[in-house]
């Protein structure tokens, strides 16, 4: 393990801008990819502390979750939407091909008329 890959909860508080001890429950929950307890202290990775993002917390949670429910709602209004305008398009299509259907009949009987 090379020591200068590794900070201390400290230095990780400094680069994260976090308080020190929000570091330390962060290592302890096991959210700090690659940090370890060596004795009573903690070694988190470097890359782990300048790559660390801030979980959305209080309102910013709420409006996500909402945002990402009127976005579902709206997705779900659009299939339904789609859907009809799909089953519209084949009842139409079933209906000129029910058409053309006739008159291939009729042409067929005036043909079997000429002929005879």
């Amino acid at each position: 393990m090379d020591l200068s890959e590794y900070v201390t909860i400290e230095q990780a508080a400094a680069i994260m801008k976090y308080k020190r001890d929000s570091v330390s429950l962060l290592c302890r929950q096991g959210k700090l990819d690659g940090a370890q307890r060596i004795g009573h202290r903690w070694l988190i990775p470097r890359k782990t502390a300048e790559n660390f993002k801030k979980a959305p917390q209080g309102f910013a949670v709420i409006w996500a979750r909402r945002k990402a429910e009127k976005l579902a709602k709206e997705n779900k209004a659009t299939e339904v939407q789609n859907e009809s305008v799909q089953k519209n398009v084949d009842e139409e299509i079933l209906e000129c091909l029910k058409m053309l259907i006739d008159e291939v009949r009729e042409l067929k009987g005036l043909i079997a008329q000429a002929k005879a």
